[in-house]
């Protein structure tokens, strides 16, 4: 439980960010946004993930500018429209809500001080606070520093610690509206992350614990249909895509996300069914 106190309290570790779960934790957005007061939020979101989770009616009296324009395996396009949109609006607060590809274009579009993609992108000197909701059990992105985007035909990743979040909220109810055509790649996409930060070369005893738990959730909870989940099994997934996600943030991902990568990029295959294709040859080999 976090106390109500006027300034953000403290992460207990400062390189990651400061986590609010549990079901029903949306409903903490609005004390969040009261440790910074801020006067201006721009909402990261799609307008069905945004009226699932009643995120307009949580935001105070601010001035809320609302980005809508979020894509599955998302553009430089849209990330330079979002940077331009930071640029006029100059919010205090970022708050994104969504999958994968929806937190990614928030951290791309907070910290990117240039709409041009350029190898060695200029990063904002003083970027908003920046709170992300995940609506899917998968991604792991809320706990993560890095971010992927599409560029013609490539990908391209940015690993920075500007990218950090300073709140995730976890909140798995936010996943019931999630047909088994998205529940099932996010599940595929958080074992990847738990399996591959396990047998990384830059594991730690940690990073390990965390995998070695998450992998275990994930299984049970893909041993039964996940066509209708129960509360159990959102509740299982969403813990264990948060965990996936703190330890793949340490050790990074590998030849996982690599392959599969490429799978998104040129075969438009979704990324967690991807992730899973790849592993099943690469769990073997390693």
């Amino acid at each position: 439980t976090i106390e109500k106190r006027r300034s953000m309290p403290t992460p207990v570790d400062p390189g990651r960010p400061l986590l609010v779960a549990g079901p029903g934790s949306i409903g903490r957005l609005p004390e969040v946004l009261s440790w910074w007061r801020p006067e201006r939020v721009l909402l990261v979101g799609s307008r069905r993930a945004v009226a699932t989770s009643s995120a307009l009616g949580l935001l105070g009296d601010a001035a809320v500018t609302w980005f809508d324009a979020v894509r599955a395996n998302p553009r430089w396009l849209q990330v330079a429209e979002l940077v331009r949109l930071l640029e006029r609006s100059r919010p205090d607060v970022v708050v994104a809500l969504g999958g994968g590809s929806a937190l990614d274009t928030a951290k791309l579009g907070r910290v990117l001080a240039d709409p041009a993609p350029k190898p060695r992108p200029k990063l904002r000197k003083n970027p908003p606070r920046l709170v992300l909701v995940p609506t899917t059990g998968g991604s792991g992105a809320e706990m993560t520093r890095f971010a992927a985007v599409g560029t013609g035909r490539e990908r391209r990743a940015l690993d920075h610690p500007a990218l950090l979040a300073d709140v995730a909220i976890v909140d798995p109810r936010l996943s019931d509206s999630c047909p088994p055509a998205v529940t099932y790649p996010a599940a595929f996409d958080a074992l990847a992350h738990a399996i591959e930060s396990y047998w990384s070369a830059r594991s730690t005893p940690e990073t390990r614990a965390l995998s070695w738990q998450a992998t275990g959730d994930l299984v049970a909870a893909l041993a039964a249909p996940l066509d209708t989940p129960t509360p159990r099994q959102r509740n299982q997934l969403a813990a264990a895509a948060t965990r996936a996600g703190r330890a793949v943030d340490a050790t990074r991902t590998g030849a996982v996300q690599a392959f599969a990568g490429w799978l998104t990029a040129h075969r438009q295959v979704p990324g967690g069914v991807a992730c899973l294709l790849t592993l099943s040859w690469l769990l073997p080999y390693n």
